[in-house]
């Protein structure tokens, strides 16, 4: 955003993350450099921004994209009274979510492309406006945001909270995809958060229950895949071309990172369309797979555990962290800098991230092939 020229919030540095575990417990990670958002909140700031950095751009709220047609480059309108309307354009970027239009005409009508989604899982409802003294000693003085979640008993269920600039927490309650409809009375939402949430304060109970008893639940984020990102005078962007879910906190980063990428390439093309739009294309789609790769394997640990150790780009991912900071910590002549899947959110792209992963699980098979090949020998008295 800075990048972009965008002005960041004084109130909005993030500060760090808490984890609730069993027994009160906790586990810290204090965070320096980022800022954290609400998403409507991020949503109307980068509006503001938009309209102060370039008042002569026109935005036209309250109406929708209803279909495409790419050989005439001509986009179908419809407003919230069912009246449509053409729009010529020259370029169509599709930023319009997971649910994107403009992906599903591409996918339908685009050749080479496909699209893959899956859904996390999880439905979530939301909660706002509490208090508690939850900011542990190492946050408690330092300005800005944090984020706590409550773990839950099982892999599925879970609250989570923000702090806000006005001391008040908002948050989600997560569980499985239909957990919710077993739940009919604010004294069933209370049961759950109280036997199967850790930490949860007390009195955050009864008003996050009457909170979420009548609100319908949302789905908790789609795992999306596509194997362009471009077509002629077309690309997508943010959650329409890589959504994820929430697990690894990278969903609203990527989006902003495709808008920098996309800025980068057009100024080194002179904005040249023809060229930039396949060159963004080309270039991009590494990272959004990468993006979704590192995701899915995050989201295994929320799932079915023994699922996750059978999931080879878990394994990788599980090997590289491991192998990697081994080496970075006791050789560190040889491997100056964590492993990049640490480092996730540094200035690190998502394949590059990817590839690291790869060529630390290639070396550390090599190495386990080795030694069953000496054991082998030596078993043989080759050796």
């Amino acid at each position: 955003m800075r990048a972009a020229g965008v002005r960041i919030p004084s109130d909005a540095p993030y500060k760090g993350f808490v984890r609730h575990l069993k027994g009160g417990k906790i586990q810290v990670s204090p965070a320096e450099g980022n800022v954290s958002f609400e998403r409507a909140e991020l949503a109307q700031h980068l509006i503001s921004e938009a309209n102060r950095l370039s008042p002569s751009v026109k935005y036209h709220f309250q109406q929708g994209l209803h279909s495409v047609n790419f050989d005439r480059q001509e986009a179908t309108l419809q407003a919230e009274d069912g009246s449509t309307s053409q729009v010529k354009y020259d370029l169509l970027i599709g930023a319009d979510g997971v649910g994107s239009t403009v992906r599903s005409e591409m996918d339908h009508q685009l050749p080479g492309m496909s699209v893959k989604i899956e859904d996390s899982g999880r439905e979530y409802k939301t909660y706002r406006g509490l208090r508690a003294d939850l900011e542990p000693p190492e946050l408690k003085n330092r300005p800005g945001r944090s984020i706590h979640l409550f773990l839950g008993s099982n892999n599925w269920t879970s609250l989570s909270g923000h702090l806000n600039p006005d001391g008040t927490y908002a948050g989600t309650l997560a569980m499985k995809n239909g957990d919710f409809k077993k739940l009919k009375t604010t004294a069933d939402y209370e049961s759950v958060i109280r036997n199967s949430v850790n930490g949860v304060p007390e009195h955050w109970i009864p008003e996050v229950a009457k909170q979420c008893v009548d609100s319908s639940p949302s789905p908790q984020g789609r795992r999306v895949w596509c194997s362009k990102l471009t077509g002629p005078g077309v690309l997508l962007l943010g959650d329409a071309a890589h959504a994820v879910t929430p697990v690894g906190g990278q969903g609203a980063n990527a989006a902003l990172e495709d808008c920098l990428f996309l800025d980068g390439v057009l100024e080194s093309t002179g904005d040249d369309l023809a060229q930039a739009v396949p060159t963004f294309g080309r270039e991009r789609l590494p990272d959004a797979h990468g993006l979704v790769d590192i995701e899915s394997s995050f989201s295994k640990l929320v799932g079915n555990k023994f699922k996750a150790v059978l999931d080879l780009k878990f394994l990788k991912i599980v090997t590289h962290v491991v192998f990697g900071s081994l080496v970075h910590k006791l050789l560190p002549f040889i491997r100056k800098n964590k492993p990049a899947m640490v480092r996730l959110g540094s200035d690190m792209r998502y394949s590059e991230i990817m590839q690291e992963v790869n060529r630390d699980a290639a070396s550390v098979a090599a190495l386990l092939l080795t030694a069953i090949v000496v054991v082998c020998l030596k078993a043989a008295k080759v050796l």
